[in-house]
């Protein structure tokens, strides 16, 4: 068997190319011939394409191809100095970092009826889930088996500053987590005033009531 360019010759000769409906068959002697008969062009085109196949394959595209991923501190010409990581921009901080210790134990604004109107609102929401809407410790979580929060009428939340209540929302305390992604800091604050009202809701001194309100309070049972 002898193979002419790409042609294989002999009597058990296959195609090796794709244009076998272009080749002709002779007889040579006492061998069988299958001649190639595309036309020279054809042929020709063949090296230019598997160049070019070959560098369309192995050339870099750059970043655009990787859908403009870079990797951690990985070089890049886009900048002047070269670096891909940028400096945080001043005052920025981590969203998993503890809140610093200054917040303050009192309200850093006075709180109106629309601020605590709100407050109840943010409470419902967010709070009595687990705490109950009036902040027993009994919220709907908490009867499905979740950890139950202490009762905010004990004497240990009752005394302690509306700062405390706004550290714990920013922060989480035990079982409970941070909320300072869902709620903002006002909010937190009008949640702490809120509870301040549920509070006092449940300890208050009716001689202490507005003379018509002490009425209403003497008709209860």
């Amino acid at each position: 068997m002898k193979t002419i360019g790409s042609i294989s010759v002999g009597c058990h000769a296959q195609w090796s190319t794709p244009e076998h409906a272009l080749v002709q068959y002779r007889a040579v002697g006492h061998a069988h011939e299958y001649v190639n008969m595309a036309p020279k062009t054809t042929r020709r085109m063949k090296t230019p394409l598997l160049l070019l196949l070959l560098l369309v394959v192995g050339c870099d595209e750059g970043s655009m191809t990787n859908k403009g991923r870079v990797k951690p501190h990985e070089p890049v010409p886009f900048f002047a100095n070269n670096e891909s990581a940028r400096p945080l921009p001043e005052g920025a901080v981590s969203r998993d970092a503890v809140f610093p210790g200054a917040i303050p134990n009192d309200f850093p604004f006075a709180m109106t009826r629309k601020d605590l109107v709100r407050g109840q609102e943010r409470f419902n929401i967010y709070c009595s889930v687990c705490h109950g809407f009036v902040g027993d410790g009994d919220g709907m979580v908490v009867q499905r088996g979740f950890t139950p929060p202490p009762s905010f009428h004990i004497d240990r939340l009752r005394t302690a500053p509306p700062g405390h209540i706004v550290s714990v929302i920013t922060n989480g305390f035990g079982a409970m987590y941070s909320y300072s992604d869902r709620v903002n800091m006002d909010d937190r604050w009008r949640i702490a005033a809120y509870i301040r009202a549920l509070q006092l809701s449940q300890h208050a001194d009716p001689k202490n009531l507005p003379p018509q309100d002490q009425q209403e309070v003497s008709k209860l049972p």
